[in-house]
């Protein structure tokens, strides 16, 4: 209740409170602001209830420096003008510098100085800009509305407001709970986290199933084509009688890859094998 009149009250998401009224959320600033007027660039902030009476007076002042600086230019080509009786042209040929500032001066006027009046407006009905540009009491009246001496007197004169945010505080340092560990061979598949390895490790796993099926299929061809002895070297027979005396054993040698041991059989070629009796 406000003066007597119901206010409806939301609730912020971002922020998750229950707004006050006149209460927005800035989305430059990301914070609910009271009393919100508008997120001003020249400023780098937003205008709300506890810096609004500063704005306002940093852009009344501005428009009246502008004034003063302009009225001062034009008074100093009039008293050249006077002294020497010059013409208006022979007194800006003397000063340009005059002229240049009161056209800047005339220029910024017109910015500072709308939007003095306007903020004027606002606070004589006690709106904000906010309100204003969503005519929020076009249909409806205006509960915060005092009159035009009361708004004014509330909005500049009055004690300003405790922030709502302790600056001096010391900061609390959260304590993240460390999570659990999952094994893959524990946890089920579809509960397995997902991991930024896991893709890596079943890929890995893949391969070295394609590695023992081609090592598998690689060790019966050559069981098809080489011999095994009784004393477990292997020969190889092609090109050579197996009676004669120049079956050449093969070394036989132990790897380990992937935790299984595997033979590899290495055989002379043909050449080792005598091709005539004269090179017995």
């Amino acid at each position: 209740m406000v003066n007597g009149l119901p206010v409806r009250v939301k609730y912020c998401e971002t922020c998750m409170l229950y707004r006050p009224p006149r209460c927005s959320h800035c989305s430059k600033c990301d914070n609910c602001v009271e009393r919100f007027d508008h997120h001003c660039p020249w400023v780098g902030q937003c205008i709300g209830q506890r810096n609004y009476r500063y704005f306002f007076w940093f852009v009344a002042s501005a428009a009246v420096l502008c004034f003063y600086v302009f009225s001062m230019c034009a008074l100093y080509i009039s008293l050249l003008m006077n002294k020497g009786h010059h013409s208006v042209v022979e007194a800006i040929k003397i000063s340009p510098a005059s002229v240049a500032v009161m056209a800047y001066c005339f220029i910024c006027f017109w910015f500072v100085g709308g939007l003095t009046g306007f903020h004027s407006y606002l606070i004589a009905n006690n709106k904000t800009t906010y309100e204003n540009l969503k005519y929020k009491y076009s249909n409806q009246p205006n509960v915060f509305d005092l009159g035009c001496i009361h708004n004014c007197f509330e909005v500049l004169c009055t004690k300003r407001k405790p922030s709502r945010i302790n600056l001096r505080a010391i900061v609390q340092e959260e304590h993240v709970a460390s999570q659990p560990r999952f094994s893959r061979s524990s946890a089920p598949e579809d509960e397995t986290p997902h991991r930024p390895r896991a893709k890596v490790e079943d890929d890995l796993e893949m391969g070295l199933d394609i590695l023992k099926t081609v090592r598998r299929r690689s060790d019966e061809l050559s069981d098809e084509e080489f011999g095994t002895g009784s004393n477990g070297a292997t020969y190889h027979t092609t090109g050579c009688t197996p009676d004669s005396d120049n079956e050449i054993p093969v070394i036989r040698t132990m790897t380990e890859s992937s935790s299984e041991a595997r033979d590899l059989d290495i055989s002379v070629g043909n050449a080792a094998c005598p091709s005539s009796p004269e090179q017995k």
